[in-house]
């Protein structure tokens, strides 16, 4: 999927910054992303646009990556209600958005969050995590334990020879 949204770049690396009012904010609720607009059109909500109705934004927003100059931050869902202009999407409906770009943008920002919410504690004594903030990891305040997320790369590859297609079993 990242090659779909060429020729816009991607930029995962950790950077320990907080939001600016142009940025973007990716907030999930229930599997569902926050956005304005359904169907194959969305938009997402600023950080300037959701920061009246969530005055700690800037404080709670964790940087997620960058696409071409703009950042993305992920904060819960649960800190933000639907408004007439923005409502949750589940986020299999993003599989239909365009650009691509959209659509791969609010995928990564799930994972994520996901992986935020899935280590809000530690795997060896069981106590509290916080943001690390040196790098994308948490940080066990009890015990010290450092986890980050898991990657799992895969890749697909067809090996072709005038038309032919190399199959194995």
């Amino acid at each position: 999927m990242i090659q779909d949204i060429a020729p816009r770049r991607f930029d995962i690396t950790y950077q320990n910054k907080r939001p600016r009012e142009q940025d973007i904010i990716l907030a999930y609720q229930k599997e569902g992303v926050l956005c304005a607009g359904h169907g194959s059109s969305v938009r997402y909500p600023t950080a300037g646009e959701l920061a009246d109705g969530f005055p700690d934004l800037y404080e709670e927003a964790v940087y997620l990556f960058g696409i071409d100059e703009q950042d993305f931050f992920g904060i819960s869902g649960s800190m933000l209600m639907e408004s007439k202009e923005f409502s949750y999407l589940p986020k299999e409906r993003l599989r239909y958005v365009v650009p691509v770009w959209k659509a791969f943008a609010g995928i990564t920002g799930f994972q994520i969050h996901k992986w935020y919410r899935e280590h809000r504690f530690c795997g060896c004594c069981g106590k509290p995590t916080g943001r690390y903030g040196k790098e994308r990891a948490v940080r066990c305040t009890s015990c010290g334990k450092i986890s980050y997320p898991q990657i799992c790369p895969s890749v697909i590859v067809a090996v072709t020879d005038n038309g032919r297609l190399l199959m194995t079993k």
